[in-house]
């Protein structure tokens, strides 16, 4: 495990740090923005021709209007995955590297793991801390910052990321 220090106000305010520091999602992942009261808006650099809302009714967007439908795709396993940055005192964020012989081995990720079928993603990070890191953490601790989704070649992946400041224990990993 390594801590990174960065400031909460960097973490707080957009995707970049989950970008930059969070393998398992690949840099080239079009991700979004943390949601804001009434709006939506791609990541910069994302390529997206989204469109608000027409603005009366029959009014399209020419990009939408002329494009032919897609085709239907394989469904994909749906994986969802919960993760936490865990900020101290110190604004040091945890993180840590893939072991050698996993996927994606050498990159670096947020402490969190799979949700198990009928468990809530904060359950599943209250969990995994606690048996990944001997940490507890409060449920009502973990606070919702933002989501990464992106498609591999045999699954599609959801990774709500949370922002946690109080935990009880020592982090050993």
């Amino acid at each position: 495990m390594a801590l990174v220090r960065l400031p909460a106000a960097t973490l707080r305010s957009s995707l970049s740090v989950a970008s930059r520091l969070s393998p398992p999602v690949a840099a080239d992942t079009a991700c979004v923005r943390p949601l804001r009261r009434g709006s939506f808006r791609p990541a910069r650099g994302s390529q997206s021709s989204h469109r608000r809302f027409p603005r009366a009714a029959g009014e399209m967007s020419s990009t939408v209007a002329d494009s032919a439908p897609l085709p239907p795709a394989a469904p994909l396993k749906m994986v969802l995955v919960s993760a936490v940055a865990l900020i101290d005192d110190r604004g040091r964020i945890l993180l840590a590297q893939r072991p050698e012989g996993k996927a994606m081995a050498g990159l670096w990720e947020f402490p969190g793991g799979k949700v198990e079928a009928n468990e809530s993603p904060e359950a599943a990070l209250v969990r995994e801390l606690r048996e990944e890191l001997a940490v507890s953490v409060d449920p009502a601790q973990l606070q919702p910052i933002t989501f990464a989704s992106h498609t591999y070649e045999k699954f599609h992946l959801l990774m709500p990321l949370y922002g946690c400041t109080q935990w009880e224990g020592t982090v050993v990993g």
